[in-house]
């Protein structure tokens, strides 16, 4: 049974080696030596100039998608900790691990509740008053 499953690891990382794409560099590369990275930012987007979002929209938009992969995380730890306690059997011990777990979930949910809140309250309240200033 091992070696089939070691077959067919080797089979999947084979058959991904044989579907890779090449990268296509080369032509960027030619592009931003003719016409500068406007030309390829029209190409690639349809847009020239000035990108629409200022680096600390985007810098926020990214902690917001960290936070909430985060707060993902947490919520599914949560239901194994809680799927862990229901089916303790009445073993102490079990239960003990599963309430801990259940308690670390919720602290660290806690944490990245705070943490999204900060991060909203800055974003939208202070960060375009001091842009604009």
């Amino acid at each position: 049974m091992i070696a089939a499953k070691a077959y067919f690891a080797a089979f999947l990382m084979a058959l991904s080696l044989a579907t890779a794409v090449p990268a296509q560099a080369g032509s960027f590369l030619e592009r931003a030596q003719e016409g500068g990275l406007n030309t390829i930012g029209a190409d690639a987007y349809g847009e020239d100039g000035e990108p629409s979002k200022s680096l600390q929209s985007i810098i926020a938009s990214l902690v917001k998608v960290l936070l909430g992969v985060l707060g993902l995380i947490f919520v599914v730890l949560l239901i194994a900790a809680g799927f862990k306690y229901m089916t303790s059997a009445g073993n102490q011990e079990k239960i003990d691990e599963a309430v801990h777990q259940i308690r670390n979930a919720v602290i660290g949910l806690i944490i990245i509740v705070c943490a999204y809140s900060i991060t909203y309250f800055i974003t939208v309240r202070i960060l375009p008053n001091i842009v604009n200033d």
